[in-house]
């Protein structure tokens, strides 16, 4: 979704160039039109830019296909290394996809703290749902042992 809204947004910097700003609009309409296709396709699409790769525009569609939910090459360990690689890169200078890669990696870095926080959360819910669980068991207890003093209580001639 953020990339999507990345490619919409009207916002451009001043050093950017229309062309340059045409390659992120380009790249975000490679990486929707990658995230649909079949995974034979994205075999095909892979190799095909992977033989184009040095380019900066192919390094970026590299990154698209391993951080993309549902592409066969989601890695989020090699998009960081090939991130890290274009910025690096001495031909790195559309400043859009520079922009983009630099968000693209602060995302990527964010992402393990995000799941660290899920898993606490999920802890918490079977460690709450195991006191629930115990707290129904002595509840139930409590009650089938009023039954029992209840029934005696009926059961003792008046």
């Amino acid at each position: 979704m953020l990339l999507t809204a990345c490619a919409q947004s009207p916002l451009k910097t001043q050093t950017q160039s229309p062309a340059e700003s045409g390659n992120v609009n380009m790249l975000m309409k490679f990486a929707q039109t990658y995230s649909a296709m079949p995974a034979e396709a994205q075999k095909r699409e892979y190799g095909q830019i992977n033989a184009r790769r040095k380019s900066e525009y192919g390094r970026m569609q590299m990154v698209m296909m391993a951080v993309l939910p549902g592409s066969r090459y989601k890695d989020d360990a090699r998009a960081v290394a090939l991130l890290d690689e274009h910025l690096k890169a001495p031909d790195s200078r559309d400043e859009g996809l520079r922009t983009l890669a630099g968000v693209i990696k602060a995302l990527l870095a964010a992402q393990p703290k995000q799941e660290e926080s899920v898993a606490q959360l999920m802890q918490k819910l079977k460690d709450e749902q195991k006191r629930a669980d115990m707290l129904q068991h002595k509840l139930d207890e409590l009650l089938a042992v009023e039954k029992t003093m209840y029934d005696r209580h009926e059961a003792q001639p008046k």
